[in-house]
């Protein structure tokens, strides 16, 4: 990682007020402190990219948008801000991870 990026990984980690959440792709996204997923969107700037850009180009106005595994939301957010017409509905079996996705989802 870059030193931005390890910067990053710190601050949103670590720094009580700015921690357990960041801005990803304009929403606020929630995570539990230290979450390996937050390291690689740290490192990568965004979450199985190729995978989101898949869906964002799938994605048509009135449909809806299934999101399996939603993890913290990282699928839904950008498919939402690029087809905000769009509905979509997040599954989260983890009872670890399903407070943060509803935190986020809110």
């Amino acid at each position: 990682m870059t030193l931005r990026q390890r910067l990053k990984y710190w601050l949103f980690t670590y720094i009580p007020g700015m921690s357990g959440r960041f801005r990803y792709f304009g929403a606020p996204l929630y995570f539990p402190r230290q979450a390996l997923i937050f390291r690689v969107v740290c490192a990568e700037g965004i979450f199985e990219r190729e995978i989101v850009r898949r869906m964002v180009a799938l994605a048509r106005p009135r449909t809806t948008v299934m999101d399996i595994g939603a993890n913290l939301g990282l699928m839904a957010i950008p498919v939402l801000r690029d087809c905000p017409e769009c509905h979509v509905v997040s599954f989260e079996p983890s009872p670890g991870t399903l407070p943060f996705l509803r935190q986020t989802a809110a």
